[in-house]
């Protein structure tokens, strides 16, 4: 009888045959080489999360520079818009990081670079959002002149509310669909 029909004499060729698994043989790799990388669209919007991490950053930064500024020459602010203020900054500051992690994810392909994406943007719009309620909210009992420079900063508020809508609906409708990300983002 043939020794590797019997149990046995399988049992001892698998035992004798070495098998080895490379880390290579378990990534996914693309037959298509062209959308492997970050390149193209995928490139954009790296680059635009770096300028909108830079854009939070100067903003939190410059508007806390401000209020210490303020301070130091004996201007009279109420503690509500300094809290404000320092709340509205410092959510600034965490979502520039959040955009600054995704930018450099990506660059390093990682698939949570999509999920640190997504989460800055939609925290970003959160903010926004936060941003128009609060400001609504201390429009009441203030002279016409006050409720007319809150009103406009309502209305720009609400301009970033809807860009960032945009940007958001955009880019993750492409990072959901995209065959590059598919095939870059596998580590």
């Amino acid at each position: 009888m043939d020794n590797i029909t019997t149990l046995e004499g399988l049992w001892q060729k698998m035992e004798n045959t070495k098998l080895t698994i490379r880390p290579e043989d378990l990534t996914i790799k693309p037959e298509d080489k062209r959308f492997v990388g970050v390149h193209g669209w995928l490139l954009l919007f790296c680059v635009s999360l770096f300028l909108r991490a830079a854009t939070c950053l100067y903003y939190g930064v410059n508007t806390l520079y401000l209020v210490a500024s303020l301070r130091a020459a004996n201007v009279d602010l109420s503690s509500v818009s300094v809290t404000r203020i320092t709340i509205n900054s410092l959510m600034s500051v965490v979502v520039s990081a959040l955009f600054l992690i995704a930018a450099v994810q990506i660059c390093r392909r990682r698939r949570s670079a999509v999920k640190w994406a997504v989460a800055a943007m939609l925290i970003m719009i959160v903010f926004y959002l936060s941003r128009l309620v609060s400001a609504g909210v201390f429009t009441s009992g203030l002279s016409s002149a006050e409720a007319k420079e809150y009103s406009e900063a309502i209305g720009l508020i609400g301009q970033f509310l809807i860009w960032s809508v945009g940007y958001t609906a955009i880019w993750w409708s492409y990072l959901a669909h995209s065959k590059r990300v598919n095939d870059t983002l596998v580590l």
